[in-house]
């Protein structure tokens, strides 16, 4: 007897999918509530799995399928959002050399990025110059929570809240 008609396997790929795609886009905050829920169907799972073994029903096959399918979108998301993470940061990398390129030329760093004629958007990126324009700083979001902040002056990341 098999669990699951092709329709069924085909909706279990397709939640997969789509929960990869909206788990690579999430925040901390998401992410915390995901795991709430995620922990709450893994106690819910082991209860109504031992209850079948024990009445030797078959009712937590859904509930089974579920946690699965929650577990491998978030396995499958994650390398998803360090792939994301890393494009940012290469692309605030051409930014920073673009940036010391223009204050080489100018004498003075530029008011905005706009000013740079870069190929790419760089709406994620938040820069700011101090009054004399001779130092720049860079930071984006990682996460919603978490930043990587870039001062000209130090030229190094630095990670933070």
């Amino acid at each position: 007897m098999k669990i699951f008609k092709f329709k069924n396997q085909f909706l279990i790929v397709l939640s997969i999918l789509v929960s990869c795609i909206l788990l690579s886009k999430t925040t901390i905050f998401f992410l915390m509530t995901f795991s709430i829920i995620w922990i709450i169907i893994l106690i819910l799972s082991l209860i109504v799995g031992i209850s079948d073994i024990i009445k030797k029903k078959k009712n937590s096959k859904y509930l089974i399928t579920f946690f699965i399918c929650l577990t491998l979108s978030f396995i499958i998301s994650l390398p998803i959002r360090k792939y994301q993470l890393n494009r940012k940061k290469e692309k605030a990398e051409i930014v920073i050399k673009m940036l010391d390129k223009k204050s080489k030329e100018g004498g003075k760093f530029p008011n905005s990025l706009k000013e740079l004629d870069l190929d790419f958007e760089t709406d994620y990126i938040n820069y700011s110059t101090d009054s004399l324009k001779l130092n720049f700083y860079i930071f984006y979001d990682i996460d919603g929570w978490h930043t990587e902040k870039y001062n000209s002056n130090e030229r190094k990341w630095i990670g933070g809240d």
